[in-house]
């Protein structure tokens, strides 16, 4: 009687660990992937943005004169901080035109560069699978920089906001896919462009604490140290 008590448990143990071991490629792949969604270490990202177009207002006009949309790339730098966030430093440039059709005309446009350093923070959220949701918010300066004769650039403070996914095929690489709004404030008490469009005696200003808004998506490749 108590030998077919003992070879039942034992055959109910062996069917049991069969079981588990049958379960163990499928949790320990569950447990890579969830580890590979997992912020950590230093990340470096270099990534290609398509931006949209903005405006500007032209004092003592009723008329626009409108930054193109075009592409833009730049650089992120994570740096781990607290638990699931990130101090970040975020830097980019976009080569389009500025076009004056409504500020002088005959003008043509105005080969127009625009760079932005910001710093500030990510914060991640619980992984979904594979994919790692984050939000960011970053602040610092945006340099206009007009190619026209006789103009000069200005520097305003400028701010962003987004968030997105980032996907970890191995611990040393990824994937970021990102949106983001950039708001770059502009000060009326100074003169902004000034002599830009044949000559002109005019300066493209806004009012004060009006904003100059643009949205980018991005698309970059992470490598982390």
């Amino acid at each position: 009687m108590h030998l077919r008590v003992h070879s039942a448990i034992l055959k109910n143990c062996a069917s049991h660990l069969k079981k588990t071991l049958r379960s163990l490629p499928g949790l320990l792949l569950a447990a890579g992937a969830l580890h590979a969604a997992e912020p950590g270490g230093i990340e470096l990202t270099p990534f290609y943005a398509g931006r949209t177009s903005a405006e500007f207002n032209v004092k003592d006009s009723s008329e626009d004169v409108q930054l193109d949309a075009s592409s833009a790339f730049g650089l992120v730098l994570g740096i781990p901080w607290q638990e699931n966030s990130q101090l970040e430093l975020y830097y980019s440039h976009q080569a389009t035109e500025l076009d004056l059709a409504g500020f002088a005309m005959g003008s043509s446009p105005v080969d127009f560069d625009v760079d932005t350093l910001q710093i500030g923070g990510t914060v991640f959220f619980p992984p979904m699978g594979k994919a790692l949701p984050f939000f960011s918010a970053t602040a610092g300066g945006t340099r206009f920089d007009p190619s026209a004769a006789g103009s000069k650039s200005d520097t305003f403070f400028s701010f962003g906001v987004g968030g997105g996914w980032k996907f970890y095929p191995t611990d040393r690489f990824g994937i970021r896919l990102e949106g983001r709004f950039l708001g770059t404030l502009m000060d009326s008490n100074s003169q902004v462009f000034c002599g830009i469009g044949g000559g002109g005696s005019g300066c493209l200003v806004n009012s004060s604490g009006d904003i100059v808004w643009q949205f980018e998506a991005q698309a970059g490749a992470i490598f982390r140290f």
